[in-house]
């Protein structure tokens, strides 16, 4: 199976990248330093959406919603055939 190529920078990348901790970055957003890491392991399956717009706007946009939810053209061409969405 081929490994799905990925089209953004991913919130543990980018975190690490501007030198924050997932507390640090927690404290930034209002969120927890769990939920942070739930975000970056993907095993949380919903943000509020206040939480993504706050995400995108520390990040300078390099994070976006696509990314904290794993969602690549692949993934949203598959999803849209199955939904029978053309």
């Amino acid at each position: 199976m081929e490994k799905e190529q990925t089209y953004y920078i991913t919130l543990k990348d980018w975190r690490v990248s501007a030198g924050l901790t997932q507390e640090q970055l927690a404290e930034k957003i209002g969120s927890t330093s769990v939920s942070i890491s739930r975000y970056e392991s993907r095993t949380r399956k919903t943000i509020r959406a206040e939480i993504v717009e706050k995400i995108f706007i520390i990040s300078g946009g390099q994070v976006t919603a696509n990314a904290l939810y794993n969602q690549t053209p692949e993934r949203a061409a598959k999803l849209a055939k199955k939904n029978k969405v053309k």
